[in-house]
């Protein structure tokens, strides 16, 4: 096994919107989290001079991220149980820490890295409840982001 250090930066930016929000019947409803993250990790990789090879990181850093709802008459954000009679829009945002583990597939060209990895992050929410609301529409519980996710990087070895 081969294994080196790497920092990253990367950014997110899940949106729902109409039917998945909780007594929602209208598509104008939003539900919006984006996350920048910076952090490091220990990527792993199977050796040798090949052009593709596998690998894995497993790491964690810190999280700036901003949560936003706007509803319309009928709608609720999560958090709130029941419906709320009129248009309602609430900003969160905060800084947090977050981990992570990749696993995947690289293809390297020139020290040029592409990476096609299953991408599983999981972020704190407690920095989310210090808004105007006064309420964290994830109550407290952590963020989970899982899925593909496409890098290119370059490689200093």
């Amino acid at each position: 096994m081969w294994a080196a250090f790497e920092l990253f930066g990367q950014y997110s930016d899940v949106r729902v919107t109409g039917d998945f929000l909780h007594g929602n019947t209208s598509s104008d409803s939003k539900f919006v989290l984006k996350s920048g993250r910076i952090g490091g990790a220990l990527r792993v990789m199977v050796p040798g001079d090949t052009i593709v090879r596998f690998v894995a990181l497993v790491g964690g850093g810190m999280v700036i991220e901003e949560l936003s709802f706007k509803g319309e008459p009928g709608a609720a954000p999560l958090g709130f149980d029941g419906d709320l009679p009129y248009d309602y829009y609430d900003t969160q945002a905060g800084v947090g820490v977050f981990g992570q583990i990749d696993l995947g597939v690289e293809v390297e060209f020139s020290r040029i890295l592409i990476d096609l990895v299953m991408q599983n992050t999981a972020q704190s929410s407690k920095h989310l409840e210090d808004n105007d609301s006064g309420h964290n529409a994830f109550e407290e519980r952590p963020v989970f982001l899982l899925g593909p996710s496409l890098r290119v990087g370059y490689a200093f070895w």
